[in-house]
């Protein structure tokens, strides 16, 4: 059983040989990783298991990242999404980041680039939920009533 604390990892992109040598580096730094080669694929995947950061390809036959993202961001918030990018799509990168992705690496990147962005994805991904869980104690007004 994997530790708790080992981060989730989906990784998607349709390039088969690229999506198995980046899984399986990150394997071998330490990450749970699932890859899927197409968007629909990581549909499926993030509907049975729990990741903390996707890493998805944006240019992907069927559905795109930018689709991509837009349908993990409704049923899973806190997920983070980090955009891969080759060139002359960076406008569209920067779209996605509008839309909820935490950032984004144009290809080729340096593989300790996607490491240490995914490690800040995860960190993000706390810190939101810390704060979801913070506001929901608050009470709405600020006040206490009298009758508590």
């Amino acid at each position: 059983m994997a530790d708790e604390k080992t981060i989730k990892v989906l990784i998607v992109d349709d390039e088969v040989s690229f999506l198995n040598a980046v899984s399986e580096r990150l394997r071998l730094k330490g990450f749970e990783v699932f890859s899927a080669d197409s968007g629909e694929k990581a549909l499926e995947a993030a509907e049975q298991l729990s990741f903390d950061v996707a890493v998805v390809d944006l240019h992907m036959p069927g559905m795109t990242g930018q689709e991509l993202l837009e349908a993990l961001k409704v049923k899973h918030p806190f997920l983070q999404v980090l955009i891969l990018t080759g060139q002359g799509t960076v406008r569209t990168a920067m779209e996605c980041m509008r839309q909820g992705a935490v950032t984004y690496l144009e290809k080729p990147f340096n593989f300790d680039q996607l490491v240490d962005a995914v490690g800040e994805a995860f960190t993000a991904k706390l810190i939101s939920q810390y704060e979801h869980q913070a506001s929901e104690l608050k009470p709405p007004s600020g006040k206490i009533s009298e009758n508590q």
